[in-house]
């Protein structure tokens, strides 16, 4: 065999990537090629974005001056009318030294870790955690540590996401010499837990103790129900110094494709992350940070009213969830109602019958169970286990997510798949 041969049946990973970590969606997208599914699992919306941005972006691709690279940190009518839009909320005058913004939330979350950590570090997650954290720590030779919200005794029938509590004593006892930031997401995919103010001051006062940074993650910042309002833990006394708050113009203007996100906080953090941003792709897409821009800057002369387009989309996703909630209760199934994001958390029965579909014998159950929901029913959700640490005791395999961000048909017809779903479930158990 020739060198040539042997080198490219070598599997090369970056350092502090992990070889037998595999990307859920890679995995998920494989299941589903090839087959007539209604998809419940992927976290995008079906429906159509504001017509607004969409005109904006008409007007930004047709002026030859929009086409050339903005600032590293983003074109000036993006920052200030980010500005504009936090400065209320935090509290303080946001200056445009404290904005950056980037490819999407995940390529702001990229170069906050790259910045903020260093090998070795310790970084605590609350759990379940979005998928992709601890592999972005790992490529950063940190260590994320997880610390679970403490589910209800009750795991049959309906529940709700404020059911699930942040316990004090837990997330003290991770704290140890090396732990230097806490990455936050908040409200929690997938869970879909909006923290209460007890609980993001628990979570603001272990980080003052410990002179911990803290990375939250808020990309689902409209999707608060109940006339809840997001707690934005950079507003806690204290907390503006250490934190980096991240957000998502797909999740809000229901443009996931886009992929621009940014980042607020003090200036010296914002510095580190733009000399990370400088040595990888300098900056952003200059035609879509024009156009965002607009629409924050329509968004924010709505704020303080029961008007305009982000109250509308609370008002509608709210809608959708509690549609999707009720026709699972009523079919029998234990659906988890979420105080905030568009996804909802349902419990799964643990059967024989479908446990002995596993590909193999580490197959975690909601997997297989995953697997013979797409086989048998043509509805893809997704499974919980991926969003939770290796040593996972406390949530289990008997959970999937399912996103309600779609089109009324196609939520209804989702709810005739799990209406089947159901009676196949029956005569199986």
């Amino acid at each position: 065999m020739s060198n040539q041969t042997v080198l490219s049946k070598k599997r090369f990973v970056a350092k502090g990537l992990q070889e037998d970590r595999e990307s859920l969606w890679v995995v998920f997208n494989a299941m589903i090629e090839g087959r007539e599914v209604i998809n419940l699992g992927q976290g995008f919306p079906d429906f159509a974005s504001p017509d607004f941005l969409l005109e904006a972006l008409g007007r930004v691709a047709r002026d030859p001056s929009a086409h050339s690279l903005s600032p590293s940190r983003g074109h000036p009518s993006l920052i200030q009318a980010i500005c504009q839009l936090y400065s209320s909320f935090l509290g303080r005058e946001i200056g445009e030294n404290e904005v950056i913004s980037f490819v999407g939330a995940y390529g702001i979350l990229y170069l906050a870790l790259r910045a903020l950590i260093k090998p070795g570090d310790e970084v605590i997650l609350l759990e379940p955690a979005f998928e992709s954290y601890a592999s972005l720590i790992e490529l950063c030779g940190a260590i994320p540590v997880f610390v679970p919200f403490t589910p209800p005794h009750n795991t049959t029938g309906p529940s709700s996401t404020d059911e699930w509590r942040l316990d004090p004593t837990r997330l003290e006892s991770a704290v140890s010499s090396s732990t230097s930031l806490l990455l936050l997401n908040n409200p929690n995919n997938p869970l879909g837990k909006s923290m209460s103010k007890e609980e993001i001051k628990i979570v603001a006062d272990l980080c003052k103790r410990h002179n911990l940074l803290l990375l939250s993650d808020e990309v689902y910042e409209w999707m608060t129900y109940e006339g809840r309002e997001l707690v934005r833990v950079a507003a806690v006394e204290g907390m503006w110094k250490r934190t980096v708050s991240v957000f998502s113009a797909g999740k809000m203007f229901s443009v996931t494709g886009w992929k621009l996100g940014w980042a607020v906080g003090p200036a010296d953090l914002i510095s580190r992350m733009e000399e990370v941003l400088k040595e990888t792709a300098y900056c952003g897409c200059t035609p879509l940070q024009l156009a965002v821009g607009e629409g924050v800057k329509r968004v924010a002369g709505f704020m303080g009213t029961s008007e305009g387009y982000l109250c509308e989309l609370r008002r509608d996703l709210e809608r959708k969830r509690d549609t999707l909630f009720t026709a699972l209760v009523e079919i029998g199934l234990s659906p988890i109602k979420p105080s905030g994001t568009y996804f909802m958390m349902m419990r799964i029965p643990r059967l024989m019958a479908i446990l002995a579909t596993a590909d193999t014998s580490t197959e975690s159950y909601d997997f297989t169970f995953v697997k013979w929901m797409i086989r048998e029913v043509g509805l893809a959700v997704i499974p919980v286990t991926p969003f939770c640490g290796k040593q996972n005791t406390v949530i289990g395999d008997t959970l999937v997510r399912l996103c309600f961000a779609k089109k009324d048909s196609t939520l209804a017809a989702a709810i005739v798949k799990l209406k089947l779903m159901k009676e196949k479930l029956d005569k199986l158990s």
